[in-house]
Parts: C-alpha cells; structure tokens; sequence
C-alpha cells in the first residue's frame, strides 16, 4: 500500500544563468565578476547571457553574449579583451575549470558576441536575463 504521506524535496539552484562546459560549471557569479572588471565596466550594459552550445561535431562550445553600453561600437579589440578577461578569471576561481582550460585550450575559450545596446532580442524584457 503506498504511503499517501510521502516526504517532498524541493531544490533551489541558481536557476538557468550558467552553463556547464565539459563538465565544469561556470556560475553567473563569475562572469558578474568578469564585467565588473574596471577596464571592461564602462564598456558594458552589464547584461549578458552565458550558455552552452553544439558545434557540427557536437563538442561543446561556451557562448558568452554581452550587450555592449550606450554610444560603444562592437570591436575586434573589446571582443578579445573580454575573452581574455574571462578565460583569466576562470582559471584563477576553479582548479575544476583551470583543468579543463588546460585539457581543452581555445576549444574551452568562450564565443564572444557584443551586442548593440537595445538592439538585440536576446535581451528583451520577456527574457531571463542576468544582469551585473
């Protein structure tokens, strides 16, 4: 005879604003802290969407897509940056995330897109999206 008073779980996270890359998780914490930065700050809206994806060969890629601030022209330069800002962070906040850096090199380098400000869907007010 089933028990009808049955114990129930409920799990609280942090929701769907990181992502998992090759089983290293990258908390929305991290990349808050990447956009804090003093040298990126000014150069962003502070919103930004992290996710991960499939290449044709279905090996996994990090998406990082930033909105740029009001009046900053999408660069080169600022994309790279940015990486570089990123990949630096993560490997000093994880050995988990330091080891997969350095098992996997660029394919572990998130994809950088910068975002015109108001000017993308992706970061529409019917979005969860994760602001620093």
């Amino acid at each position: 005879m089933p028990n009808k008073h049955m114990p129930f779980l409920a799990v609280y996270g942090r929701g769907n604003f990181g992502a998992t890359l090759y089983g290293a998780n990258i908390y929305v914490e991290d990349v808050q802290d990447v956009f804090q930065d003093a040298s990126l700050a000014p150069h962003f809206s502070g919103r930004f969407v992290v996710e991960t994806n499939y290449d044709q060969q279905q090996l996994q890629q990090l998406d990082l897509h930033a909105e740029l601030a009001s009046g900053v022209d999408q660069s080169h330069d600022l994309s790279l940056r940015l990486k570089k800002h990123f990949v630096d962070h993560v490997s000093r906040s994880s050995s988990e995330r330091r080891k997969i850096l350095s098992e996997y090199g660029d394919r572990a380098h998130p994809r950088i897109t910068l975002q015109c400000l108001g000017q993308n869907a992706r970061f529409g007010s019917d979005r969860q999206v994760k602001t620093s």
